[in-house]
């Protein structure tokens, strides 16, 4: 598993990515309950989640961030990313960002995969 946090900050809100390689749904689960436990991602105001599982069981939440699980879906879907959960978390910052968040969803997915050459 692999996080980067403050991979993206706009108007004080702040953007981190979660990454994980999925080998069974045992693995979705874990993910998933890092995403509550742990100390810095359970205090997010959004995580937004999607993941693809032997390219034909794919899943995904919008974490309270409407919109923000299908951007992931979609985004793993056209790089043909398969057997990963990637979850993108967002800590308000006290502006809203309007639809200029969808944008900071992408471009932290992009910053990630840049960074990590990685999947």
């Amino acid at each position: 598993m692999k996080t980067i946090h403050k991979i993206i900050i706009d108007h004080k809100s702040s953007y981190s990515v979660t990454v994980t390689e999925i080998k069974s749904f045992s693995d979705l689960t874990i993910f998933l309950n890092y995403l509550k436990t742990d100390k810095k991602l359970n205090k997010a105001t959004h995580n937004s989640y999607a993941f693809r599982y032997l390219s034909s069981q794919e899943g995904k939440s919008d974490g309270g961030e409407k919109g923000a699980g299908n951007i992931i879906l979609h985004y793993l879907q056209a790089n043909n990313l398969n057997n990963i959960a990637v979850a993108i978390s967002r800590y308000y910052g006290g502006i809203k960002l309007g639809s200029g968040r969808f944008k900071n969803i992408k471009q932290a997915l992009v910053i990630f995969f840049q960074k990590t050459n990685k999947y």
